[in-house]
């Protein structure tokens, strides 16, 4: 399934310039005072993607910790939990990571 966006910019064309004079060289700089804009309708077609569930160690995570806090040790969580005691490590690690930011 594929959705078309239409994105609109506005067109303003300014000619005014402002010249500036150089105090060293004497030279002449000009500058544009305001900047050129565009206008366009561009279609563009968005892809509307299936949503993966979490992997496991995040869907984990909060359980383990609390059976961590309880005084756990991670082999046990793992088999209260159905995973082994690496994936018990990452999911508190990752919890631990999520929480400082």
């Amino acid at each position: 399934m594929a959705w078309t966006v239409y994105v609109r910019l506005r067109a303003e064309r300014y000619a005014g310039t402002d010249f500036f004079r150089n105090a060293v060289s004497e030279k002449i700089w000009w500058t544009r005072t305001r900047r050129i804009r565009t206008t366009a309708t561009l279609p563009i077609e968005v892809p509307i993607l299936e949503i993966k569930p979490p992997p496991i160690y995040q869907r984990i995570a909060p359980k383990a910790k609390h059976l961590q806090e309880l005084g756990l040790s991670q082999s046990e969580i793992g088999r209260r939990l159905g995973v082994d005691r690496w994936t018990v490590g990452k999911a508190v690690r990752w919890l631990k990571s999520v929480k400082q930011v």
